[in-house]
């Protein structure tokens, strides 16, 4: 039987803590941390983007979930790569693309 796999977002989590809000969610086991990328046109919220991602980095080792509901994806795949990409989550969806981050 595959394990299940947890990936709380960190979009309801308290932004000017979030350093310490990941740091709580890996101590509390997650598997991995869900990042919700939204640009305020693919979708009609706005959220954080690649540089706050890449800030993130540092306060755990466990993989980022990132979900981009962005249009056009493409411009923020680079900068995303730099974040260090790896295989993208088993997940579908027309216009959008979702990473796994480690």
């Amino acid at each position: 039987m595959k394990k299940i796999k947890i990936s709380p977002s960190i979009l309801s989590a308290d932004f000017s803590r979030l350093g310490q809000e990941i740091k709580n969610l890996e101590i509390s086991g997650a598997d991995m941390i869900h990042v919700d990328v939204m640009d305020g046109h693919f979708v009609p919220n706005l959220t954080i983007g690649p540089p706050v991602i890449k800030a993130l980095r540092k306060y755990t080792s466990i993989p980022f979930d990132v979900h981009l509901m962005i249009n056009p994806v493409h411009k923020y795949i680079k900068d995303l790569s730099l974040i260090h990409i790896s295989e993208p989550t088993r997940r579908y969806a027309i216009s959008y693309a979702v990473f796994c981050l480690k």
